[in-house]
């Protein structure tokens, strides 16, 4: 089921984009109905096929004796799954986007909802719409530090990160939530990828925090490293499309966080659906950006 603040037609817009992706091969659970009208269960929904699996590393954490399986988990999430990941990852974004391009444009989606611009504009109108004038100096910076030509665009997840990714028995069964899909150079799912692994919040025991920190900050760079190394090496990941898409990540992650502590989304279930509207989660985020742009970006911006 869609949330109340889906967009227009984003119903059949996964549906589009899984159903093209499974018909060439890769594991992605077909879509057997998209439903737009909200008459029949209250919400626009999907009803797709199942797939067998557990959440990245859900599988390795679960069980008994987790203390004692310790050396092996911290090799599962520096070596294995950073590994999975990329290849996973290269496997997607060598698959030729002009058919999934003509797919959607046959469905009557418009390019907005798929494409770079198309992102960047929607946050952008949210932004200025909402009034929050803290933001303003970030989009300054997007639009004065423009990256290089983009190449030729690739399908992009847009999320491709482990509670995504399912897998049984080591091997991925099911890539998980198109919502993020993207017509993109490969920076935009990198970047997508990248920041959430080493920033995104998690509950742990205070004793434990600083040590999965840096469990988290390794298998994000091993992860990088191993997505550099399968890159072609006639067309290498550009560091400055990175940063500049690290920036529009970053920017949309804090300001969602803006909106819903807005709308009063901090509760239980609201925690659920964004990690970081739990207090100080947002502080690492604030200060990556202030790494990568120099603007002095005030700290308690996703707090008040």
């Amino acid at each position: 089921m869609f949330p109340a603040d889906a967009r227009d037609r984003q119903a059949t817009f996964e549906a589009t984009v899984q159903n093209h992706v499974a018909s060439v091969g890769l594991a992605v659970p077909r879509v057997l109905l998209a439903c737009e009208d909200p008459a029949p269960i209250g919400r626009p929904f999907l009803l797709m096929e199942r797939v067998p699996g557990q959440m990245q590393l859900v599988a390795a954490l679960a069980g008994k004796k987790v203390l004692r399986r310790i050396p092996e988990l911290i090799v599962e999430a520096l070596v294995r799954m950073p590994r999975q990941l990329a290849d996973a990852q290269r496997c997607l974004h060598a698959l030729d986007a002009a058919p999934l391009r003509a797919r959607l444009e046959e469905a009557g989606l418009p390019s907005t909802m798929y494409t770079i611009d198309g992102r960047h504009d929607d946050v952008q109108t949210r932004i200025r719409n909402s009034g929050a004038s803290d933001f303003e100096p970030l989009l300054e910076w997007l639009a004065n530090h423009p990256p290089p030509e983009p190449g030729t665009p690739v399908i992009c997840h847009g999320d491709f990160n482990p509670p995504n990714v399912l897998t049984a028995e080591g091997q991925i069964t099911g890539l998980i939530d198109w919502s993020g899909a993207t017509l993109a150079e490969p920076a935009w799912e990198v970047a997508n990828s990248r920041m959430p692994l080493a920033l995104n919040p998690f509950d742990v025991p205070r004793l434990f925090a600083l040590i999965a920190g840096a469990v988290r900050r390794r298998a994000a760079q091993a992860y990088f490293d191993a997505y550099c190394e399968a890159s072609p090496s006639d067309a290498p990941l550009d560091r400055e499309r990175l940063a500049w898409y690290e920036v529009l990540v970053a920017m949309r992650m804090l300001f969602r966080t803006v909106e819903d502590r807005r709308n009063d989304a901090h509760g239980r279930d609201g925690r659920r659906a964004n990690p970081w509207l739990a207090r100080g989660a947002t502080r690492p985020l604030i200060r990556y950006l202030r790494e990568l742009t120099g603007l002095a970006i005030p700290i308690g911006l996703a707090e008040e």
